[in-house]
């Protein structure tokens, strides 16, 4: 239980002299830090101060700083400082005398701003740390898929820091070859470790479904991926991709139920896109077919004979005919029903 506090009265006469005294505390304690005496300042109130800690600071309000820091820190270590644990009238981010960075002159006061805390970073370390665990998973999933991976990797920047700076060494320049071979290694390192790591991941996922469409998904460019517009039981996919080429419709699976999909699905986007050239990729092994790590660069090759601002409205006419449903219930199973026939096949 706090002590009582006195009240002392201020009277209008009094009441400049203590808003000077008040300003040439803060300015003088702003100096100093004495953390007490700053949360004296910003507790303090004109109605309920006691008449013996505003008798000291008068008394304090010398030139020899240090007297006036020691009474503020005599008043924070007292048995009766119930003032000093009030919180600050004009908010909980800083003081709120007049002339204080967050006492408003003209109107009414405003809030101080405030200050940065270090928790608001969080989010940005957070965030760097996503991706440097993404770049370990994706080190230890290439390693896993390809036993040269490391050795190439260390490789790679060697070899090329060993040419430039020897064919630099007759010219009597080894330090413009140190200058230079340092770069290009590591932009060399960098380089295999994506395009290896970039193999290893199509190999993890060349033998699942919806691989096609992952792979389309990662192209960079305003392309449009619909996956998965039609399928069959046997999980035979057909993708749909719409860009500069016009409409690209892409099938994975087995190349005769696929083709199949394709072409029902290409008479439905001729009868909506009109002129609009499609094409139909089948994705495999096969001599027909083109290979999973080989897709992206296929599709990029294609002619663009579609402008860019149509590329709009053919997604949504598109999305508005549809596609092949999954047969999936449209709502919870009914409790003691049981699969047709049909559907266990």
């Amino acid at each position: 239980m706090s002590p009582p506090t006195v009240t002392a009265t201020v009277t209008s006469a009094e009441a400049p002299a203590i808003i000077a005294t008040r300003s040439k505390i803060a300015r003088m304690v702003t100096q100093l830090p004495s953390l007490a005496a700053v949360r004296w300042v910003g507790a303090a109130r004109f109605d309920t101060v006691d008449p013996a800690t505003v008798a000291r600071h008068r008394a304090a309000l010398t030139d020899n700083p240090t007297s006036m820091a020691q009474t503020a820190r005599d008043d924070a270590s007292s048995p009766g400082r119930g003032e000093l644990s009030d919180p600050p009238r004009h908010g909980a981010w800083g003081p709120c005398w007049p002339g204080a960075p967050g006492w408003a002159t003209r109107g009414r006061r405003r809030h101080h701003r405030p200050p940065t805390m270090p928790a608001m970073a969080k989010p940005r370390v957070s965030a760097f740390r996503r991706r440097l665990s993404q770049i370990r998973l994706l080190f230890s999933t290439t390693r896993t898929y390809d036993p040269k991976f490391l050795p190439l990797v260390i490789a790679t920047p060697l070899v090329i820091l060993a040419a430039v700076v020897g064919g630099l060494i007759p010219l009597g320049r080894w330090e413009l070859g140190l200058a230079l071979g340092i770069p290009l290694a590591l932009l060399g390192a960098v380089l295999m470790f994506g395009r290896r790591s970039q193999r290893a991941v199509l190999a993890s996922i060349a033998d699942r479904p919806g691989a096609a469409a992952s792979v389309l998904q990662q192209m960079r460019g305003t392309w449009k991926v619909q996956p998965g517009v039609a399928a069959t039981r046997k999980q035979d996919l057909v993708h749909r991709v719409i860009g500069r080429p016009g409409v690209i419709l892409v099938g994975e699976g087995s190349p005769s139920r696929t083709a199949q999909l394709l072409k029902q699905e290409k008479r439905k986007a001729q009868r909506v896109v009109g002129d609009v050239p499609v094409h139909d990729i089948n994705v495999g092994d096969g001599s027909q077919q083109v290979p999973l790590d080989k897709l992206q660069s296929h599709v990029m090759k294609l002619p663009r004979k579609v402008k860019r601002r149509r590329i709009g409205d053919l997604e949504r006419r598109l999305q508005a005919v549809g596609g092949n449903e999954p047969p999936m219930p449209k709502g919870p199973m009914p409790k003691g029903a049981k699969v047709p026939k049909s559907m266990r096949r």
